[in-house]
């Protein structure tokens, strides 16, 4: 008796756990193992699409730095451009086609983007967009879209490219009160000194420019803060509906182009 009870400690040492707990383990690993290559494979095609930037058929080259770069300057030089084009036109005498210039701009972005779709033979992706959910979004586009035309008939362009470059102000104003976001003290100090800077901007101007008025700041203001709340809507119906880039830019100003078309008209 003595030497059983030695030995079945020893026996019971050599089984196989066959607890619940031990069976439960090799499922539950296998679980880790496969969401982490999930999570590889998804960050490999994200990483693959940022370095894959594509632009009406043109791919960009280099580093991402340099893409980076090459976009953002693309933005600025184009919109300066854009606006220098307007302040143009605007200079002959008797146009006040602030609006219908808005509509010509909108169907250029719309054609854009279609054929960015063209090109990448994405163009089943238009049957695929929820056009309701654009609504509010393509309202205040249109409303911004016109207020930034038509204030080119009461100021001059130097004004209107201040006012633009302050969308900073709006955007901080509308993540302090709507979402709720906390900004730094040296943002709190530069978003004073725009201010100023565009105050000061804006009253030599109304002193030396032969076209100012009180209507085309006020049409600016408009268009300032309209562009903030479109960023902050875009940006929430991307994570909502999970559209492409090129469907927004589609269905959005088609549809801003349809209101302000309504809006002449009526």
């Amino acid at each position: 008796l003595e030497r059983g009870h030695r030995t079945e400690p020893q026996c019971m040492s050599h089984r196989p756990n066959t607890s619940p707990r031990s069976a439960e383990q090799a499922p539950d690993d296998m679980g880790v193992q496969k969401l982490e290559q999930n999570q590889g494979e998804i960050q490999h095609e994200h990483n693959e699409m940022r370095a894959k930037i594509n632009i009406l058929g043109l791919r960009l080259q280099g580093p991402p730095w340099v893409q980076f770069f090459i976009c953002v300057g693309g933005v600025f030089g184009f919109g300066v451009i854009h606006d220098f084009i307007q302040e143009l036109v605007f200079r002959y005498d008797g146009f006040e086609f602030g609006w219908f210039m808005t509509i010509c701009e909108l169907l250029v972005f719309v054609v854009a983007a279609w054929a960015q779709l063209m090109l990448q033979n994405r163009q089943s992706e238009v049957t695929t967009i929820s056009w309701s959910q654009y609504v509010g979004l393509t309202v205040v586009l249109a409303i911004t879209q016109g207020f930034g035309s038509v204030a080119l008939s009461y100021v001059n362009f130097p004004v209107k490219v201040v006012f633009k470059s302050s969308k900073l102000i709006p955007t901080m104003a509308l993540g302090i009160f709507v979402l709720r976001r906390s900004y730094t003290f040296l943002e709190y100090t530069a978003g004073f000194m725009l201010c100023a800077g565009i105050a000061t901007f804006t009253l030599v101007d109304s002193k030396v420019s032969p076209r100012f008025s009180l209507v085309g700041v006020l049409l600016l203001l408009g268009a300032v803060f309209g562009d903030a709340m479109t960023v902050n809507l875009q940006e929430r119906l991307l994570r909502q509906l999970k559209n492409s880039k090129e469907q927004m830019m589609l269905a959005s100003n088609l549809m801003a182009a349809a209101w302000v078309l309504i809006f002449i008209i009526f």
